[in-house]
């Protein structure tokens, strides 16, 4: 879930290529409606959104039954120490500054999801 569509399409891109099956929805309401019907191995949530902000997302997912374990990596521009301990208090599993390196996207991924 990124606010910047180019963004998204590249990082969806790098995942395939790396081997995974990614699946990226365009804001908050479109996460919250796909999560209420699947239940994703993780969750890349950028902290910007069109329609409210990953921290809420967070702490939504946090919330529903099926979801609260969920893995998710948040990620962001905003790399200041605050936006970070922000998103891990609202249930972040781990952070990753934007523009990340597919290599680095990857090794974060796979230690969440050990």
């Amino acid at each position: 879930m990124d606010d910047d569509q180019l963004f998204r399409e590249m990082a969806v891109a790098a995942l395939k290529k790396l081997g995974y099956s990614p699946h990226a929805v365009d804001g908050m309401a479109a996460a919250r409606s796909w999560l209420d019907r699947h239940r994703p191995d993780i969750a890349l949530i950028d902290l910007l959104l069109p329609d409210g902000n990953g921290i809420e997302l967070c702490r939504w997912i946090r919330g529903r039954e099926g979801l609260d374990s969920l893995p998710i990596l948040a990620t962001s521009g905003l790399g200041e120490e605050e936006t970070i301990q922000d998103a891990l208090d609202a249930g972040a599993s781990d952070f990753i500054r934007k523009p990340y390196l597919p290599d680095d996207l990857d090794r974060k991924i796979r230690r969440l999801l050990k």
